[in-house]
């Protein structure tokens, strides 16, 4: 899945490779990264973190949100319900 906006606009870009290793993914962004000015959302592969140490361009990586609120969720259940943590989840 790829997705591209029009030059000087936010974009956002999914992409899908079977293959999950860094030489596949610099090998799919190779075109986007010479002009790249921006922050990455990714998970916490090991791939992406090589990425953003090799491309200084990439001004700031963040972590996925689906796995931060299933980190909140999995607290949860483990939390006594009236307990102050639980009441912040």
């Amino acid at each position: 899945m790829t997705g591209y906006g029009p030059p000087n606009q936010p974009m956002v870009l999914f992409h899908y490779n079977s293959r999950r290793s860094f030489v596949a993914l610099e090998a799919w962004l190779r075109p986007c990264l010479d002009d790249f000015q921006g922050v990455i959302v990714t998970d916490e592969h090991p791939p992406y973190n090589i990425l953003v140490r090799k491309h200084p361009q990439i001004q700031a990586h963040g972590g996925c949100l689906a796995h931060c609120r299933r980190k909140f969720a999995d607290a949860a259940k483990g939390r006594r319900d009236g307990s102050e943590a639980h009441k912040g989840v």
